[in-house]
């Protein structure tokens, strides 16, 4: 058979298809609803497919050069660069090594302000897939977006100025800081009024509606340290309305990281949600004392209406908190823990709690009544589309020891009728029309089978993510690790039976495309994906992605290739190649920080992704995938 040579064009042609798809967020999910965002290249899809990338430009040096050529224009023709840096860093030695500082000479009198920005991978080397010309770098970082490590009062009135010159020549200004008062205050009490700086500009930090700086705040400092705190630079409650009646300094931040407190936690806490005004909201608490916050205020639409995200990485919500969570507009993404195992005990009238930091819950009168409020007040919200709840105790352990320590069957009886009111709780929302992406983390023994029943017609949801949380090395004593299997299959493979199989009766009433799961232990590992390829003939998924601890990657990979090597037997004795459903597997290794490398060899060796692999199979850890 003569061979066939393509024209070169063709060759373009087909590859920019190709590298559209792993780099873009084309046929994936997309929270806000913003389409102009899908023909740009995303660095963390640039992470997950690199195997396939690299693959492809070793083809010839024509599609190498092919492939380097499509990400540098799109990157360049979008305006995304800053996307695929890293500022700020404190490794002056490894930018050397890239290319020179970027000195940013606003005038004489400010010719000392630099940024030190290099790419998140390496560039510009002799076998790299990305090399883009120095001079178009600092070209960028000079003309197009200014970077500014801890942005102060005095530097935008440096920059104001220019803008009053009209010579301020970028569209977007990125700057960070990690929160020290004194360095904040001028830029909260003069940039916060816009004094002296041109107000609705694009300066106007106090304003939201020009301006092109996109602030963020780190480790922001609640009530730790008093003489460290933010409280400092508020009005006394009783002077609120006096001394700032004309004059009250509002700051629009892109995003906000609240560090959690031990002092005065209470309702007061989140005021300062009154003067700064971030997108997205971030917290978190590193403090091993029994502290807990009240939420009410960060949910409160008079304050909070502006705000697209908010991520609760510690402490935990009560369901009195959520209860106008739909007032909030502009709220896309909300992540939740919640205090399940003592909202249970005390639906039981058990006291004795023996969960990490205590007794915490503060409205425990009706706390029923407030989750069926938190519910309804989610199910009405029409913002809301990336949505998490998780139990805020990661040990089952200790609500079973609480339990058993009563030693009384009737307890028993009665935990289990209560987890199923939370239980139904969390299947109403799955029912949701508004939600496309649910995930649901460490409810070992509060949710069942029943609670997903309502996905089998939700055609709104994208993706559902199916996570438990156990330490390897934490010893179980009121359940075992084979109980904890079987738990997590009998929900796995109920999903797959019978929300992402149709079992050949046509098709499915849902549109789910992709599903995460964890795995902890091995056992049944080898049942998850007997079921798998059972009912392949019958998925509309497109990607499964599995958490799991380094331990069991191999027998995971070696599972994935089996099913693999299953569907291709039984397509070649059926003399056809169906329709493949399935087209990834991703594997993403919790809890591990080092270098993947590894990893990715064992992959490369099994040539899996190879001509005879049915699947692209991926493989990251955490701290890559969500870079």
């Amino acid at each position: 058979m003569k061979e066939i040579n393509l024209p070169k064009y063709l060759h373009v042609d087909i590859l920019k298809a190709i590298i559209d798809y792993l780099l873009t967020n084309n046929n994936k999910i997309n929270y806000d609803n913003n389409n102009n965002n899908n023909n740009k290249y995303i660095i963390k899809n640039y992470y997950l497919y690199i195997n396939e990338i690299i693959k492809l430009s070793l083809v010839s040096n024509h599609w190498y050069q092919t492939i380097s050529n499509l990400i540098v224009s799109n990157l360049i023709s979008n305006n995304i660069l800053e996307k695929w840096f890293n500022f700020f860093t404190y490794d002056v030695s490894y930018v050397y090594k890239i290319f020179n500082i970027i000195t940013y000479n606003y005038n004489k009198a400010f010719d000392f302000s630099f940024v030190q920005s290099f790419f998140k991978m390496k560039v510009n080397q002799k076998y790299s897939i990305i090399k883009i010309d120095e001079s178009v770098i600092k070209d960028y970082f000079r003309n197009q977006v200014l970077c500014i490590y801890d942005l102060t009062y005095e530097k935008l009135l440096q920059l104001s100025k220019l803008e009053t010159e009209g010579n301020l020549k970028y569209r977007k200004i990125k700057t960070k800081f990690f929160y020290t008062k004194d360095e904040f205050k001028n830029l909260f009490l003069e940039g916060g009024i816009a004094k002296g700086i041109e107000k609705n500009g694009l300066l106007d930090i106090s304003s939201n509606n020009n301006n092109i700086v996109e602030l963020s705040a780190y480790n922001f400092l609640l009530t730790i340290f008093p003489e460290e705190s933010f409280y400092d630079l508020l009005p006394k409650e009783e002077e609120e309305y006096a001394i700032y009646k004309d004059l009250q300094p509002i700051i629009y931040l892109k995003t906000i990281d609240l560090e959690g407190s031990q002092d005065d936690y209470n309702e007061k806490t989140f005021r300062i949600l009154k003067y700064l005004k971030p997108k997205n909201i971030i917290f978190k608490t590193n403090y091993r004392k029994n502290v807990h916050a009240d939420f009410s205020l960060m949910f409160n639409s008079k304050i909070t209406n502006q705000v697209e995200s908010i991520r609760i990485v510690s402490d935990f919500v009560e369901p009195i908190h959520l209860h106008f969570v739909n007032e909030l507009s502009n709220l896309h993404t909300l992540s939740i823990p919640l205090h399940f195992h003592q909202m249970i005990l005390l639906q039981l009238g058990i006291e004795e709690l023996h969960c990490s930091r205590g007794d915490l819950i503060a409205h425990k009168d009706n706390v029923m009544q407030d989750w069926d409020k938190m519910i309804q007040s989610l199910l009405s919200s029409k913002s809301i589309k990336n949505f998490k709840i998780s139990n805020k105790c990661q040990k089952y352990e200790c609500i079973n020891k609480s339990i058993k320590s009563y030693n009384n069957e009737n307890y028993n009886a009665a935990s289990r009728q209560v987890k199923k009111l939370f239980s139904n709780g969390i299947k109403q929302l799955l029912s949701s029309s508004t939600f496309k992406y649910f995930k649901i983390s460490n409810m070992y023994d509060i949710i069942d089978i029943d609670t997903f029943s309502e996905l089998k017609n939700n055609k709104t949801l994208k993706k559902l993510v199916y996570k438990e949380i156990f330490n390897l090395h934490f010893k179980l004593v009121f359940t075992t690790a084979e109980e904890v299997a079987e738990y997590q299959f009998n929900i796995i493979n109920y999903l797959i039976e019978n929300v992402f199989s149709n079992g050949g009766s046509g098709m499915l009433g849902n549109n789910i495309k992709h599903f995460k799961f964890s795995l902890e232990y091995p056992y049944n590992l080898k049942l998850i994906f007997e079921s798998l390829f059972k009912h392949y003939n019958y998925f509309q998924l497109y990607s499964i992605t599995i958490v799991i601890f380094d331990t069991l990657y191999e027998e995971v990979l070696n599972e994935i290739i089996n099913l693999s090597n299953k569907i291709s037997k039984v397509q070649k004795q059926q003399q056809q190649q169906q329709q493949q459903s399935i087209k990834e597997f991703k594997i993403v290794i919790a809890k591990y920080f080092g270098d993947i490398k590894h990893f990715q060899s064992i992959l490369n060796d099994r040539n899996i992704n190879g001509d005879n692999g049915l699947f692209v199979i991926t493989v990251s850890n955490k701290k890559r995938v969500c870079y």
